[in-house]
């Protein structure tokens, strides 16, 4: 069973490293060039690289890039480009990483609650979703069912359109929810 988890472990951290470093190239080709001049330690820092040294961990990173489709290499003059499907991609991710909710100076007493249904063959969109949420500042309260005092609509529509979630996430407002005061606590909305 260890076993298992672990391998999974990997598999998301190499997911996770490849996803940054098409980021990081994405925002290089149309934004700053910071990251092309970075020391090893902001690169481990920056890429999340826990072992090995971040030149052999971004080589395994771009092979596999390349591999997918969205990475090209030329070697002869030791470039490296997005194709057409690594810069929707990028966008995609580069869009997810800004995603934030302004917050109003009171609060309407309202929730928002989501609940969702997701299919276990489409675990790493679930997981994405999650993941967003969590970046939001949702709460989870029972395994598919998550809470945010403020509204959110606009935002959760952009993530069902772009993960392509439809009927399977519903967007509920709740004028209260029972025994709140734990929730309220961790938005900072004890009177």
């Amino acid at each position: 069973m260890e076993r298992i988890e672990q391998k999974i472990k990997k598999s998301g951290q190499r997911s996770r490293i490849q996803q940054k470093i098409a980021l990081a190239i994405f925002r290089m080709t149309t934004q700053s060039s910071s990251l092309a001049f970075a020391s090893d330690a902001l690169l481990r820092k920056r890429l999340g690289f826990e072992s090995g040294t971040p030149a052999a961990r971004m080589s395994q990173a771009l092979h596999r890039l390349q591999k997918k489709g969205l990475l090209r290499r030329d070697l002869q003059k030791g470039s490296l480009s997005l194709t057409a499907a690594g810069k929707a991609y990028s966008k995609k991710l580069d869009a997810y990483e800004r995603i934030t909710i302004k917050k109003p100076r009171s609060w309407d007493g309202k929730w928002r609650i989501v609940i969702f249904d997701i299919w276990e063959r489409r675990r790493a969109t679930r997981n994405r979703f999650r993941s967003l949420l969590q970046k939001i500042g949702f709460v989870r309260i029972q395994d598919s069912v998550w809470a945010y005092p403020y509204d959110c609509e606009e935002v959760l529509a952009f993530i069902r359109t772009e993960l392509r979630l439809g009927g399977g996430v519903l967007y509920l407002i709740a004028e209260g929810i029972e025994h709140d005061r734990s929730l309220r606590a961790k938005f900072d909305l004890l009177p």
